[in-house]
């Protein structure tokens, strides 16, 4: 819940409480579906502080990849030496940029070159600047849920035929499943969940 006098918005610095104002947030919640929230979910112009907890629950429940920028800072984004994904070639990519190759080397110079050791495959660092798209998503789809009262950390005493949300009542796993997989799917690419409670089929993980 959020309570009276409640912090105002800091995004930038080791102080920061969120990663986002309303108004960014908004830009994604516009064009944003969901079976609990509805079409377009936007936040109130006095909703900081839902922003706030989302962003200090993402950073408490998560295992992320790199370190903080900062030791000192509030949140866990911004991070360093977060490598990305390694981009894959296209299967053209060596006819067009070896076309002289012989063809059935190809798949050993693939292996070589891009697999093991990797000798093309330079790792790319995300910048330390940069909070990634999918946790602001992530932050405001959470924000959205704390709006209306729906808690996706907890169920209903491990049982997995009816889960209680809060707010809602009590609804099939399989909607909070879905609730939680708006959150879920966006932060599993930089880090895992480390929470003790939370939906998934056949019960609580």
């Amino acid at each position: 819940m959020v309570e009276d006098g409640a912090l105002a918005l800091e995004i930038t610095g080791p102080a920061a409480n969120s990663w986002q104002t309303i108004p960014q947030a908004n830009q994604f919640l516009v064009d944003f579906a969901h079976p609990l929230l509805g079409v377009s979910p936007e936040l109130g112009a006095d909703d900081g502080p839902y922003l706030i907890e989302a962003a200090k629950e993402i950073s408490r429940m998560w295992t992320w990849k790199g370190q903080a920028v900062d030791p000192l800072q509030t949140l866990a984004w911004p991070r360093k030496g977060v490598e990305l994904e390694a981009k894959k070639v296209g299967p053209d990519w060596f006819a067009r940029t070896y076309p002289h190759l012989d063809p059935c080397a190809e798949e050993y110079a693939r292996f070589i070159m891009f697999e093991s050791p990797g000798l093309l495959a330079t790792p790319e660092m995300l910048s330390e600047d940069v909070i990634p798209q999918d946790v602001l998503e992530a932050q405001a789809i959470l924000a959205a849920f704390k709006v209306r009262n729906i808690t996706l950390w907890q169920d209903n005493g491990f049982n997995a035929s009816e889960v209680k949300l809060d707010g809602v009542g009590t609804i099939k796993p399989t909607n909070a499943v879905a609730a939680a997989d708006a959150v879920f799917m966006r932060l599993a690419r930089w880090g895992s969940f480390k929470g003790t409670s939370i939906v998934r089929p056949g019960g609580a993980r």
